[in-house]
C-alpha cells in the first residue's frame, strides 16, 4: 500500500487511471497492478494506492515505486525485498 497527497479522483475516473511500477538496480522496469485508489477514512486529504507486486522482483534488493496519475509521476518509494 503506496500513500499519496494531492490525488484526488475525478467522479469519471476509477482505479485505471492510476499506475504504478517498480525498478530494480538495473533498471528493469516491472509494471504494477493497482487493485484500488481510494481516500484513507478520517484523513480527507490521504489516499491509499494497493498495488501487487509482481513475482519476479529481484530478491535481497531495493526496488523503487512509483505511481502516475494525469501524467504526474510521484516521487519514488524505496522498498526493500526480502
Amino acid at each position: 500500500m503506496l500513500f499519496a497527497v494531492n490525488l484526488d479522483l475525478l467522479p469519471s475516473e476509477g482505479v485505471s487511471a492510476v499506475t504504478a511500477r517498480a525498478e530494480d538496480a538495473q533498471m528493469n522496469v516491472y509494471p504494477l497492478t493497482v487493485e484500488y485508489v481510494g481516500t484513507v477514512p478520517g484523513f480527507s486529504w490521504l489516499t491509499a494506492v494497493v498495488v501487487v507486486l509482481p513475482n519476479n522482483l529481484p530478491v535481497a534488493s531495493d526496488i523503487l515505486v512509483s505511481a502516475t496519475w494525469q501524467a504526474r509521476i510521484s516521487n519514488k518509494a524505496r522498498i526493500k525485498i526480502k
